[in-house]
């Protein structure tokens, strides 16, 4: 019978796995102290790391825990009954906006819903449309990330570090179109000898700029979704709500693997690229890809900039809306 739990959190934000599975070594003493249980947060990389202990040499995390368990993002379904219970008057297109940002996270999602907030605030006039309010709040996540890469990039002995740097410090030109700055990071990522040290070697460099390529992908294609084809995520959301009321367990929402694409953006930029690449296919979007510079051997496939598709009418978020 546990007379002590002990709960020990956010191990999960140690940069590495091999940093995380040596602070488990060093702990992992306390563990065996009898009616004693110990609760802890890890990230998905030690996860991995443990769910692999059948086919690989036993590590820290297989030889101190009994058993180790996924928690999985939010599905759309929770998404809506979490905003709803905190939000007022915030249409269904707006939190399925909010769900894709936020990968089903809900400390991310809580925090897109007030960048949609600040966004409504901020515009004049009385109801705000979902294209102004995703365009301001993607421009945010934009920001952000180039804010969050730049000291990273700071810390390269790379030919490129200074274009990556000056890429990063740059706000998306005079006219600040997104796809226009997705298609500079793609071309410019488009030469592996510029990131290459003095051992020939890319990997310090790859991490940082697989997560600006992959990234800046998701990003434009939610932009582009939700401020040019709201009616068809609409409708996606009816299609979502009539199987869940018809208990569909296995229906998944194309919105869905768009909102799962945003939660491996941290962990596997291949996935944040591949999931991005499936949902335009099902929406019928121009197809394109980004470079990301761990598979760019001698080249990559370049963004592909098409014409935009006419607009339709778009969800508004009335004035009385309200946090």
């Amino acid at each position: 019978r546990a007379q002590l739990i002990v709960g020990i959190d956010e191990l999960d934000r140690i940069e590495s796995a091999e940093s995380a599975e040596r602070f488990i070594n060093d702990i992992k003493a306390i563990f065996g102290l009898p009616n004693c249980y110990h609760l802890i947060a890890l990230s998905a990389d030690a996860l991995a790391t443990f769910e692999r202990r059948a086919v690989s040499a036993r590590t820290a995390f297989d030889t101190a825990f009994d058993a180790m368990t996924r928690i999985e993002p939010m599905d759309l379904s929770t998404v809506r009954q979490l905003l709803e219970g905190r939000v007022i008057g915030l249409p269904y297109p707006f939190m399925a906006l909010c769900h894709v940002l936020s990968g089903g996270v809900p400390r991310e999602l809580m925090r897109v819903a007030r960048e949609v907030f600040t966004a409504r605030n901020s515009a004049a006039g009385g109801e705000v449309s979902c294209a102004v309010i995703a365009n301001a709040v993607i421009r945010r996540e934009l920001d952000a990330l180039r804010h969050g890469l730049l000291a990273s990039a700071a810390r390269l002995t790379v030919p490129g570090a200074a274009e990556l740097i000056e890429l990063l410090d740059d706000p998306g030109g005079q006219t600040g179109d997104i796809r226009d700055y997705v298609t500079r990071v793609s071309n410019f990522l488009s030469g592996r000898e510029k990131f290459l040290d003095a051992g020939a070697v890319a990997d310090n460099a790859a991490a940082i700029c697989d997560n600006l390529a992959a990234s800046t992908y998701f990003l434009d294609t939610v932009h582009e979704v939700f401020t040019q084809h709201v009616i068809a995520v609409v409708e996606d959301l009816r299609t979502y709500d009539s199987a869940v009321q018809a208990g569909k367990a296995d229906f998944v929402s194309p919105l869905q693997l768009l909102a799962r694409a945003g939660a491996a953006l941290a962990v596997n930029p291949v996935l944040a690229v591949s999931r991005p690449r499936r949902f335009r296919s099902v929406y019928k979007l121009p197809a394109m890809a980004p470079i990301l510079l761990s598979q760019a051997l001698t080249g990559g496939s370049q963004t592909t900039t098409p014409a935009p598709p006419s607009v339709a009418p778009q969800p508004t978020v009335p004035r009385q809306a309200r946090q």
